[in-house]
């Protein structure tokens, strides 16, 4: 059985396939249509493998472990790439598929399969293949995950794929080799599709992060995607305010021949790569990737494929993040403009649901993080984006309004007229984290509280209702500025994106007349947008702009 599809799917931290009502991963697993083919010759086999993820072992220490310091992720590689080795035939398609730290998971399988090559299980035999897995990853480890500086990382660029010495690494590791499809045993890969990629240590301080990655590097020493991917699809959340699931973007300097599309979606890390009970919003990024992956010959079950596509919903519930245990992440909204440049990514883009529900208002959605000058991309002209004439209007809107909207430089986001602001809510963040420390139930164990309590003892009968007091004040005076804060911040928001609601429900109400005598076409079809904090809303179209990559 030659030239079939081979998927491999790797999850999240903590995400098993019964947890709520399953990742995107776990959904794009089960919809890949495995059986097809029995029953109709002319579809290519297809066959796929799922891996839960790191922090999902039984043991709770393990799985705290896994969580915290990546305890596993190289286990997770090597049994994907064992389970390659089994059933890879040269003439193979590779499709990978991950969330989160799944999503690490599959970019350094990636570049594990570059670097090694397949192993030949012909040639190997069954017996040596786990030591040699073993080799594999030891020397593919010391090469990729190097101690270097963040520039350095981002200005990394890969080895040329068919050098000499990398055709003679792929021999010594017995890769497989064939004339027509792999001669030099460096493997194409058709798709790698991941959402929200977070790095493989998990602390909730990045110093502390830092710190291990510098004693134990698991942090790519590069980020470029190889030339040996021929299509590289990224869906990164707009809201999650957790600087520890800031996201590893693709650097984009230097791409040789991928097809890179890394496209934000609104809605926190779990609203975009699935997990929720409600899980409407992450389905929109799932859809939008379905079809990409389609579009590059990977095959789904049909009614599986038509449930994404009818039940997406961008007005589903946009979960908080940082509810309960998850406020001590430190807190930082992404700055998706610094981001896309510290990446070398000229224009981000934006998938066309977020402005879908701005125009609607659900929940007052009104992100404060959008680039003025971005792309919008969207699912298979599910939502079109208006003609000529429309836009006509849009810009006598936005001139309408151009003296009370906020000033901005271009390129930037709204979050540049709030700076200060956000710096005060990091300040609230470590206030809080200052004060409940002694407040978890072991102060009264440390030295300097016997004696505070002590000495109140001396004038008041109830010291520890004075204690309590005090801090319930602090605590008081830590929620009212961390009130002060969003407040201002959503203040801000409103205000800008209030302006154009009326202005883009327009927008998309005539444009989804217009659609409905339109053929459905398939693809992914790209607007060049340019989301202007001043004066205005404007938005600009060019017929046949390609794809970036």
């Amino acid at each position: 059985m030659s030239g079939k599809n081979i998927v491999l799917c790797s999850d999240g931290t903590g995400n098993t396939a019964i947890k709520a009502r399953g990742t995107n991963v776990f959904k794009l697993y089960e919809a890949v249509d495995i059986q097809g083919h029995k029953f109709d010759s002319t579809l290519t086999p297809q066959v796929a493998f799922y891996d839960d993820g790191v922090g999902t072992s039984r043991l709770a220490p393990m799985k705290l472990i896994g969580g915290a310091f990546g305890y596993g992720f190289g286990k997770n590689v090597r049994d994907l790439y064992t389970e390659l080795a089994h059933v890879y035939e040269p003439g193979d398609h590779l499709y990978l598929f991950g969330f989160s730290r799944g999503a690490y998971t599959v970019r350094a399988l990636s570049g594990l399969i570059q670097y090694c090559g397949i192993l030949d299980i012909k040639k190997v035999g069954y017996e040596s293949l786990k030591r040699c897995v073993e080799d594999c990853w030891t020397a593919f480890r010391r090469e990729a995950f190097k101690r270097v500086s963040e520039s350095q990382r981002r200005e990394g660029q890969p080895t040329a794929d068919y050098s000499r010495e990398d055709r003679e690494r792929r021999e010594r590791f017995c890769a497989v080799m064939d004339d027509t499809h792999v001669p030099d045993g460096s493997v194409t890969i058709d798709f790698v599709g991941v959402w929200d990629t977070v790095g493989a240590v998990g602390m909730p301080f990045e110093e502390l992060r830092d710190l291990f990655n510098w004693v134990y590097p698991m942090r790519f020493s590069e980020l470029t995607p190889s030339s040996r991917i021929t299509r590289a699809c990224h869906a990164l959340s707009i809201d999650d305010d957790r600087r520890t699931f800031h996201p590893e973007l693709w650097n984009e300097k230097g791409i040789r021949s991928t097809q890179v599309d890394q496209v934000w979606f609104a809605g926190v890390h779990s609203n975009v790569g699935g997990g929720y009970v409600k899980h409407g919003m992450s389905l929109v990024a799932l859809d939008w990737m379905m079809a990409e992956a389609e579009r590059c010959g990977l095959r789904f079950i049909e009614a599986d494929r038509n449930y994404v596509r009818t039940h997406h919903d961008v007005h589903d519930e946009l979960y908080d993040a940082r509810a309960g245990l998850g406020a001590y992440y430190r807190w930082q909204p992404r700055d998706i403009v610094r981001l896309c440049r510290d990446h070398h990514i000229s224009r981000p883009k934006i998938h066309i649901s977020v402005f879908e529900r701005i125009a609607n208002g659900t929940g007052c959605y009104a992100p404060l993080n959008l680039p003025a000058q971005c792309l919008v991309v969207r699912t298979n002209d599910d939502c079109p984006w208006p003609g000529k004439t429309t836009l006509s209007d849009i810009e006598r809107e936005g001139t309408q309004t151009e003296r009370s909207t906020l000033a901005s430089p271009d390129n930037q986001s709204l979050l540049e007229n709030i700076r200060g602001t956000v710096q005060s809510g990091k300040m609230s963040y470590y206030t809080f984290v200052a004060a409940t420390i002694p407040a978890l139930g072991w102060w009264y164990a440390l030295p300097p509280f016997p004696q505070i309590v002590h000495a109140i003892a001396q004038w008041c009968p109830y010291p520890n209702l004075v204690i309590g007091g005090l801090y319930a004040c602090v605590g008081g005076l830590i929620w009212w500025w961390a009130k002060r804060v969003d407040d201002r911040m959503e203040s801000v928001a409103q205000d800008h994106w209030q302006r154009h609601r009326e202005a883009l429900r327009g927008v998309f109400m005539n444009s989804w007349l217009a659609g409905l005598s339109r053929a459905h076409d398939v693809g992914v079809r790209r607007d060049p947008l340019t989301v202007r904090t001043t004066p205005s809303l404007v938005v600009k179209r060019s017929v046949g702009e390609s794809k970036t990559g």
